[in-house]
């Protein structure tokens, strides 16, 4: 939730610096119609293209406010209350080092828990069997006991008593009861194991699709990072050129709309990685 509320702010943060780009080229533009040196059809243009990008810019800020709405209500801040997401990311976390399977199973708490079922299912399963073996009980006892002090002038008495008894219970026939706990047993015990293996062959896939998913956002990164630095420095080519009369609004306007979707993509590629790697730790325990 943190990193989309940063990503819908980088979002505005883009819109907003186009925004700008397109004023300033429309108040050149007026400036040259003023001049003289560009036609009436120039300056509408330019002002329709920074209109139009107004209200995306207002969409953005609608949206960065519903996310932080969200964010505010899952942290439980009031909604009067104004936060400022200050965490800064200069460089990105390195990818995950892979790590074994039984390592990752240890770690998970699901995965215990399941693994605690099975046992509990055995135990029963053993029980169940306990039914079918002879049952010795035995037990021991033993009294003292005495009356009068050596002073009354009745006679006192002492006595002793022991006992010991045991007793051999062997089952004979109960009517298919016994039977019937130990196949339900067997039963538990199989959907267990089932479980117990659907889980393992689950997240050994989650970890596959995890992995698959780091590596190829790392590449993104890299590729959007190189596409930004580049649509950078064609808006500020074709600014120079558009002043210089060289480059027509049109060529502007679409370097302005290129750096715009690569400082999107750019964005996006870096909160697509940090999720996966966000999930890659829950995956593999190290986040309870």
């Amino acid at each position: 939730m943190y990193i989309q509320n940063q990503l819908a702010q980088s979002l505005v943060s883009i819109l907003e610096s186009s925004e700008q780009i397109s004023l300033e080229i429309y108040q050149s533009t007026e400036g040259k119609f003023q001049a003289g040196a560009a036609t009436e059809l120039e300056l509408l243009m330019a002002e329709v293209d920074w209109k139009n990008r107004i209200p995306q810019t207002m969409e953005a800020r609608k949206n960065a406010d519903t996310a932080m709405i969200a964010f505010k209500k899952l942290a439980g801040i009031p909604l009067t209350e104004t936060v400022n997401l200050t965490e800064t990311r200069e460089s990105l976390p390195p990818l995950p080092d892979p790590q074994s399977l039984e390592h990752s199973l240890s770690m998970r708490p699901d995965y215990h828990a399941l693994v605690l079922s099975r046992e509990l299912v055995d135990i029963e399963k053993k029980a169940a069997l306990g039914a079918f073996m002879p049952k010795l009980t035995g037990g021991f006892s033993y009294a003292l006991g005495g009356m009068g002090n050596g002073r009354s002038l009745t006679r006192g008495y002492d006595f002793s008593l022991l006992n010991l008894d045991l007793t051999l219970t062997v089952p004979l026939f109960t009517g298919g009861y016994r039977l019937s706990k130990v196949q339900e047993a067997r039963l538990e015990q199989e959907k267990a194991e089932l479980s117990l293996t659907r889980k393992r062959d689950s997240i050994e896939s989650e970890f596959l699709e995890i992995r698959l998913r780091l590596n190829e956002a790392a590449e993104r990164v890299k590729t959007a990072e190189l596409t930004e630095s580049m649509a950078q420095r064609a808006v500020t080519l074709s600014r120079n050129a558009y002043a210089n009369g060289l480059v027509t609004q049109l060529s502007v306007n679409q370097a302005i709309d290129n750096l715009s979707q690569a400082s999107l993509g750019y964005r996006n590629a870096i909160y697509e990685y940090l999720v996966a790697c966000y999930d890659w730790e829950l995956a593999t325990g190290m986040v309870k």
